[in-house]
């Protein structure tokens, strides 16, 4: 799927989880708008943001990555507030960079002075070594583990956005243990898949 920029498309992207973070958010929002641009602001899209009154929580993490990628991509301005501890707008960063600097090696390819059925196999070749790059996030903290928690006992959690980016990278598995990573990369030198 190909998204288009939207014409003046601002996307603005920060920490929404305080209520300092979502005042400013706002803020943000109205003074973008009043200069008469389109805005996508993640924290208005309630159907994945509002994480107290979403109607499920199944495939949110997921949800969320679709829905404000898609909005990344369409954007032909993008304004991230990256104070404090706001990983999911990190994330959005390192999308962002990664997107233009794919789109910068195949725009060199694009310019090469070859024959259209050269530059399709140039293009498919660095569109084959992007999509067979092998992903291992992992996480060295000792709350990381499979037991339920709720409301305020909860101690450990990770960034939906950041979650979605790294189910995304790795065909849904999600985090690796570092063991994993290392038997994973380990059977990579050796040719086993």
């Amino acid at each position: 799927m190909v998204n288009k920029n939207v014409k003046g498309l601002v996307y603005i992207a920060g920490d929404m989880l305080t209520k300092g973070a979502q005042m400013l958010r706002a803020k943000e929002r109205e003074e973008i708008e009043g200069l008469g641009c389109p805005l996508y602001n993640p924290a208005d899209q309630k159907d994945i943001n509002d994480k107290q009154n979403v109607e499920t929580h199944d495939n949110l993490a997921e949800r969320i990555v679709t829905k404000d990628s898609a909005a990344i991509r369409s954007s032909e301005h993008l304004a991230y507030d990256l104070s404090g501890t706001c990983v999911g707008t990190t994330v959005e960063v390192g999308q962002s960079l990664g997107m233009q600097q794919l789109a910068q090696e195949l725009q060199e390819v694009l310019n090469q002075d070859k024959d259209d059925s050269e530059l399709i196999k140039d293009f498919q070749t660095v569109v084959s070594e992007v999509l067979s790059k092998k992903h291992y996030p992992h996480m060295e903290d000792i709350r990381h583990f499979d037991i339920s928690e709720y409301g305020q006992r909860r101690s450990f959690s990770i960034n939906a956005y950041l979650l979605g980016a790294v189910l995304e990278l790795t065909n849904g598995k999600g985090f690796y243990e570092w063991a994993e990573v290392l038997d994973s990369l380990e059977k990579a030198n050796k040719g086993d898949k």
